[in-house]
């Protein structure tokens, strides 16, 4: 139930401070959300729907969603949004960078980018919960509110030489949110993909709206090496170099950490950075919800690091049973083994 709760604990907040949740929700530190922050208001109903496909999640929180995308298009200009905390505590290139910054602000994305995206999903998203829920007229504005942020979007941060928008977070959130060009996106893929390889050496950057995507934008499409090479990867930053640090837990920003004096000015216990392991189920395994199915009822098996690792096994529990998918390669042979149960 805790998926269904904490819509609700948002929309409590909601209603104590004039119908917008705080950034933190519930919580201690008041104020106007930024609006990155408070898409989940949006973000979490429709992710509850589509897993367990219970409408009522979607009727009781539809009047707080609808003000929180009418929210975003009040503060826009032309489309973008500017109030926004950006990608937090992504990595800078180095260590002594870390300190050049009192919080978590991003190094490598503007704020708006990736706030802009967002805005786009979120008005994808409510189109989608307005045809769910029978809202005809809404389904068809916000489509359209969703068409113009995406046109937005490419004209102000796409650079059109480099195929890129401009980061790791800001090519994967683009990738699979669906906002390149379709002739545009096996060329902002293989950017990605060079940017980690050339301009990063080897090593994410992302931080915490990056991290859910990165993996899934290269294994979609034909770069599941270089995500591969990102996990074992031993030095800064990295996972690896993160727990060499003595980490038993994933933390909030890696580079602000002294391995001296064991301090840090960030949280040592962060969920964002662990976004990526559904990627471990969906990618690697290979066993996921189908996407356009609602509740499991289609399930999709699609391992995608064959040849970058040589096998894998996962599992899921789906409220009709149980789903696993285990393969092996040994030479030229490949074996793969299916349950449903």
């Amino acid at each position: 139930q805790f998926w269904a709760k904490y819509p609700r604990d948002i929309q409590t907040t909601s209603d104590l401070h004039g119908g917008l949740p705080d950034s933190i929700s519930p919580g201690r530190r008041p104020g106007i959300p930024a609006f990155d922050w408070g898409v989940a208001s949006i973000f979490m109903p429709w992710q509850n729907f589509r897993h367990t496909g219970d409408r009522r999640i979607l009727e009781e929180q539809w009047p707080y969603m609808v003000r929180f995308l009418e929210h975003g298009r009040e503060i826009s200009h032309g489309w973008i949004i500017h109030r926004a905390l950006g990608d937090w505590c992504d990595q800078p290139i180095t260590l002594d960078l870390s300190n050049t910054r009192r919080d978590g602000s991003p190094f490598n994305s503007l704020p708006a980018t990736t706030a802009t995206m967002h805005f786009f999903q979120a008005a994808k998203n409510l189109a989608a919960i307005a045809e769910v829920l029978g809202h005809a007229a809404e389904a068809i504005e916000y489509a359209a509110w969703a068409e113009e942020i995406r046109q937005a979007i490419n004209r102000a941060y796409y650079h059109v030489r480099g195929h890129t928008y401009g980061s790791q977070t800001g090519n994967a959130l683009a990738i699979m949110y669906g906002i390149p060009d379709p002739e545009n996106l096996a060329a902002v893929a293989d950017s990605l993909a060079e940017e980690i390889e050339f301009g990063f050496g080897g090593h994410f950057n992302t931080g915490s709206h990056g991290a859910t995507y990165l993996y899934h934008a290269l294994t979609d499409h034909g770069h599941a090496a270089v995500a591969r090479e990102i996990f074992a990867k031993q030095t800064y930053p990295s996972y690896g170099y993160m727990f060499d640090q003595g980490a038993t837990t994933l933390w909030e920003n890696m580079s602000r950490f002294d391995p001296v004096t064991k301090a840090t000015g960030k949280s040592l216990s962060h969920p964002f950075r662990g976004g990526f392991d559904h990627w471990f189920y969906d990618a690697v395994a290979g066993v996921a919800m189908d996407p356009t199915g609602v509740a499991f009822q289609k399930l999709r098996f699609a391992p995608k690091l064959v040849g970058a690792l040589s096998h894998a096994a996962g599992s899921i529990e789906t409220p009709y049973g149980r789903a696993a998918s285990a393969w092996r390669v040994e030479g030229d042979s490949f074996s793969w083994d299916l349950e449903i149960h």
